[in-house]
């Protein structure tokens, strides 16, 4: 809706530049968020389900109650900053977990580099590019284990990155939270490489 619309602007949130009025397959709206973080989508997505932005947000409250976020409060859907707005490593990992194995759309599009977004009423095709580098083959954070996930940033959060791999049938999830920029490189992509490569050399498991 035009309100939508207008929230978002100058909020420095990623966008597609979804126009009002624009018809988007949910599908396409999910990749946009998931791969781009397109709080335009988002916000969509929102008024589509949850009848509004703050109907939608009451329902992400209610879905954390339910899964035991106890460290956890939506305040908006897009993660912009706010005091009421947080969450917790641990809980990180609960909803993580529940998303990929509850719903394999979400693997399925958090795995991918790039998604073709098919013209729709109102815009051209359009080529989203993921955020998570890790599965990007075109940087130098590719990193052929990674399997996905999602990642995050405020000025007050920092850098943020939920990341899975799979190595000899072994899958791991790794989440890292407030990583600065270490002599030029993205830390938080550079150390969940290390944390893979440690637990991948380091742990299995074993008949007793």
């Amino acid at each position: 809706t035009e309100s939508a619309y207008n929230k978002i602007l100058g909020t420095g949130a990623a966008i597609i530049h979804l126009k009002v009025g624009e018809k988007i397959k949910c599908k396409d709206a999910l990749a946009a968020m998931l791969i781009s973080s397109a709080g335009d989508s988002i916000y969509a997505i929102c008024e589509a389900v949850g009848g509004s932005i703050d109907g939608f947000v009451d329902m992400m409250n209610k879905k954390a109650g339910d899964l035991g976020l106890t460290g956890t409060h939506y305040a908006n859907p897009i993660g912009l900053h706010d005091e009421n707005n947080y969450t917790t490593v641990k809980d990180i990992v609960t909803l993580t977990k529940y998303a990929i194995e509850k719903y394999p759309v979400f693997a399925e599009l958090t795995s991918k580099s790039r998604y073709s977004v098919p013209a729709t009423n109102m815009s051209k095709e359009r080529t989203l590019v993921t955020t998570n580098l890790m599965v990007d083959s075109s940087t130098n954070y590719f990193y052929s284990y990674c399997t996905g996930t999602k990642t995050g940033f405020t000025d007050q959060a920092g850098r943020c990155l939920t990341a899975t791999a799979e190595y000899k049938g072994y899958r791991y999830l790794a989440v890292l939270m407030d990583c600065p920029t270490v002599d030029g490189k993205r830390s938080e992509f550079t150390t969940a490489k290390e944390m893979f490569r440690f637990v991948f050399n380091n742990f299995e498991y074993k008949a007793v």
